[in-house]
């Protein structure tokens, strides 16, 4: 705290916050004044405290001097008990046991990409359970536009501007939140999970982008309306978020919009992406380029299906990438004028992808492609290796062998296939290229030099 709103008469705190002053200078209650009191903490209620004015007391547009407890016997003792409960609540609440959580809800307004379909109650299901998504549409007041024109000119007029809210609720079993958040508490064992719920609610957000896509998708197809478009975080307004605890207890979360949060966060974090020149470049050469090449292209797909929990998109662009990864290594060493080259080239539709991983890539390189990857990383000695990494060769038959069963299997792709499909295919693409295992700390830098060689 550093601002304080005071009575006159018996210098009692009637407000304190960290600032700004003009918050407290806007809004004074008449009878009242506002003082600078440095830094300063509270640890009871704002009216067993009072201002205690320096010798100088006027510095700008406000007094300066200290904050100090009453004595003891001038304490008002039920607002002392309140504010005591309220302080343990808020504790109990900052310093989170995921095991006290009862219920999760979250409540997001975003774009509004659902133009025929009516407000309700619309059901889903996620990780085998069913979730009911409460749909509201709403519309604000019109917003006022304007363009330039040129020559001083210009044209404008109002748009109005709806949007959608869509509420739903979780019970704290729920599969994907429970899981962030004993790998966040496993990790964190000093932390006490100070900041457990922010770890809640990306879960919960996240879950939120793949139950609305779901809605989406559904609708699309029912309505037959191909411009219903799929939404991610930056579709998102604001949200509030609601935690409820097995005592009963009850707390709510404004989070604003989550996409201007990571800015904001980044920012202050100074987490910028470095080698900007370098980067912006590059884009300008995908820009002039046509196509834009496969591989970086449908991996930035399979990041962003893997971000918002598309198991059935990670999946298949998982696959995807090492498919077309192999057949690119094979026709780059394949002898021009071998058998397996001229088929691979002009009928490569009749060659399996066993053999491509086979005879073929022993053709191209003396070796199968899974003593290949365990040639790859043997060769590395470095940190940082992952449980997919270590068993690369066999996941890497597993997730091409297994694809199209997943896909058309009736029971729904698991997050625990996803994850293993988009880190088998990360590796796989890490070694290929650079012969280190995948790490989403590097992947930045990586992602860089693998752009740079394909432009």
């Amino acid at each position: 705290m550093k601002y304080i709103t005071f009575k006159v008469e018996n210098k009692e705190l009637v407000s304190a916050s960290g600032g700004p002053i003009e918050s407290h200078l806007a809004n004074l209650p008449e009878g009242c004044a506002v003082a600078d009191c440095n830094h300063f903490q509270l640890e009871g209620p704002l009216k067993n405290y009072v201002f205690v004015a320096d010798e100088f007391t006027q510095n700008g547009p406000c007094l300066t001097g200290k904050v100090r407890r009453k004595p003891s016997d001038e304490w008002d003792m039920q607002a002392e008990n309140d504010y005591l409960k309220m302080n343990n609540r808020m504790l109990k609440f900052h310093h989170l046991n995921y095991s006290s959580v009862k219920n999760l809800e979250l409540i997001v307004n975003c774009a509004d990409v659902l133009r025929k379909l009516p407000s309700g109650a619309y059901q889903s299901s996620e990780d085998g359970k069913k979730v009911t998504l409460n749909l509201r549409k709403a519309q604000c007041e019109p917003v006022p536009y304007s363009f330039d024109i040129g020559d001083g000119a210009s044209m404008g007029g109002n748009f109005p501007f709806g949007y959608m809210e869509i509420k739903f609720e979780v019970d704290a079993n729920f599969d994907c939140v429970r899981e962030a958040s004993n790998n966040w508490t496993d990790a964190h064992t000093d932390n006490f999970n100070v900041f457990l719920n922010q770890v809640i609610y990306t879960a919960l957000i996240k879950l939120f982008i793949r139950l609305c896509n779901k809605l989406i998708e559904s609708y699309r197809i029912a309505f037959d309306d191909p411009e219903a478009r799929a939404i991610g975080m930056g579709d998102v307004f604001s949200n509030f978020m609601i935690i409820t605890l097995h005592d009963g207890d009850r707390l709510s979360y404004s989070m604003g919009s989550p996409y201007r949060t990571k800015a904001e966060i980044d920012l202050l974090r100074n987490d910028s992406l470095g080698d900007e020149t370098r980067r912006i470049q590059n884009m300008q050469n995908l820009l002039d380029s046509y196509p834009i090449p496969f591989i970086p292209s449908a991996i930035g797909l399979l990041k962003m299906a893997h971000f918002y929990g598309q198991y059935r998109e990670c999946v298949v662009w998982s696959a995807t990438i090492m498919s077309t990864e192999i057949e690119r290594m094979l026709m780059s060493a394949l002898d021009k004028d071998s058998e397996e080259y001229r088929k691979l080239k002009n009928k490569g539709r009749d060659v399996s992808g066993k053999e491509k991983r086979n005879a073929y890539f022993r053709a191209a390189y003396k070796v199968t492609l899974k003593e290949y990857i365990q040639e790859k990383i043997s060769s590395y000695h470095g940190g940082k290796q992952n449980r997919y990494w270590n068993d690369l060769p066999r996941l890497v038959e597993k997730v091409l062998g297994d694809r199209n069963l997943l896909l058309h299997r009736k029971k729904a792709i698991s997050h625990e296939e996803a994850d293993d499909a988009f880190y088998t295919c990360m590796n796989f693409i890490y070694a290929m290229e650079g012969q280190v295992p995948y790490s989403t700390i590097y992947s930045r830098d990586f992602n860089l030099k693998m752009l740079d060689d394909m432009l």
